[in-house]
């Protein structure tokens, strides 16, 4: 996309917005984008109460929903006096990402902000609503932590030629291009990371290998940068000038230690869509960092992405 002209809020109305709306408000008058308050609705104990009144429980729903919007409103008010274009909407849906990706599809935003939960369960094996969202929305989605941003953003990228992935090209252009995208509304600040994981002296059974086991890391790292700076290359990107930054390790391990050192704002990472058994299995790097990471997330799909919910 060449600009974020419209923004879509998922809003817990239990929850505490403050620190939300005020990031959503800095993006939005940086871009002067029209914004979105949205809040996906359903009270268990209205469906349950009224199983044999239709009437009552429609207007229990009514009455409920008026509510919520109401606290929509109110949220959005502060937003209104300092300029911002904004609107509210509720609706009545017992599946919340469903209801999200429906929003999505009718609003048809450039960015969709949800502030994350922290978990403290078993992490990828829980489908929960964060897990979801990244992996079922079609457009970069921007997951919100409780600390502030700095006067001035540091935007973080994470670019691997190496992964897994039919167009790995394409899915690094785009998280490039929204780096910078939000970086220049943002008056921000770009680095760019990698992260490889070299081959363990304990897994290496060739003895000519082993013997020279320290040039063979060496090659590894020095073929990886190479890849990497020449991708980054045709973004005029000085490669040489503290941008890249290689990191050695576990991928889940390595980038939140790095975004808490250089005081990350946004990490940028992209999201590969994967198959249930491999998601059960390992999960995907962003589901494992999430929960670490002091810093928000912006999650970007590969080209050509389909929600698998339309509007209908």
């Amino acid at each position: 996309m060449s600009g974020i002209e419209k923004i879509l809020v998922h809003v817990d109305t239990q929850a505490d917005n403050g620190m939300l709306l005020e990031k959503v408000a800095r993006i939005a008058k940086s871009c002067g984008a029209r914004t979105e308050l949205y809040s996906p609705c359903y009270n268990r104990a209205i469906k349950q109460g009224y199983l044999f009144d239709n009437k009552a429980e429609q207007s229990a729903e009514h009455r409920y929903l008026k509510q919520i919007e109401a606290r929509l409103e109110e949220l959005a008010r502060p937003l209104l006096k300092r300029g911002l274009e904004v609107t509210t909407d509720v609706t009545w849906n017992s599946h919340r990402v469903e209801a999200i990706l429906k929003q999505i599809a009718r609003y048809q935003p450039d960015l969709v902000v949800h502030g994350i939960a922290e978990h403290h369960t078993l992490g990828h094996l829980v489908s929960s609503c964060d897990w979801d969202m990244m992996r079922e929305c079609p457009v970069p989605l921007l997951l919100l932590k409780g600390r502030s941003w700095g006067e001035a953003l540091h935007l973080s990228a994470c670019i691997d030629p190496f992964h897994e992935c039919d167009e790995p090209v394409s899915l690094d252009e785009a998280i490039v291009s929204e780096t910078r995208i939000f970086a220049t509304a943002l008056a921000g600040r770009c680095s760019y990371i990698h992260s490889l994981h070299t081959l363990p002296h304990s897994a290496v059974f060739d003895e000519h290998v082993i013997a020279d086991y320290g040039a063979l890391q060496h090659r590894v790292r020095e073929q990886h940068r190479d890849r990497v700076a020449s991708f980054l290359q045709r973004f005029d990107i000085d490669t040489g000038a503290g941008q890249l930054h290689m990191l050695e390790g576990e991928t889940h391990k390595t980038l939140p230690i790095f975004a808490s050192e250089q005081q990350v704002d946004i990490l940028v990472v992209g999201s590969v869509p994967k198959g249930f058994i491999d998601r059960l299995l390992l999960g995907s790097t962003i589901e494992r960092i999430a929960d670490d990471l002091v810093c928000d997330m912006l999650v970007v799909k590969p080209p050509g992405f389909t929600s698998p919910v339309s509007d209908i």
